[in-house]
C-alpha cells in the first residue's frame, strides 16, 4: 500500500513577499516498503523540490510582468 498527502500554508513578509512552507508525509508498506522506501522518499523530495521551483519560476514571473 502506498498513501500520503501535503499541507502548503503561506506566510506573508511584506507587502510584496509570500513564503510558502510545506509538509509532506507518505507511508508505505508490503513489497514496496521492503524493495524502495528510500527511493521513493528521495524521489517524493525532488519532485516536491522541482514543483514548487518552477512555481517561483511563474510567480516572480507574473509579478515582474505586473510591475
Amino acid at each position: 500500500y502506498a498513501k500520503g498527502g501535503a499541507l502548503v500554508r503561506r506566510e506573508a513578509e511584506g507587502p510584496d513577499v509570500t513564503v510558502l512552507h510545506y509538509e509532506v508525509d507518505a507511508q508505505i508498506g508490503g513489497k514496496l516498503a521492503q524493495l524502495g522506501a528510500r527511493l521513493i522518499d528521495s524521489t517524493a523530495r525532488k519532485i516536491a523540490g522541482e514543483f514548487f521551483a518552477s512555481f517561483g519560476e511563474v510567480v516572480g514571473k507574473t509579478v515582474s510582468a505586473g510591475a
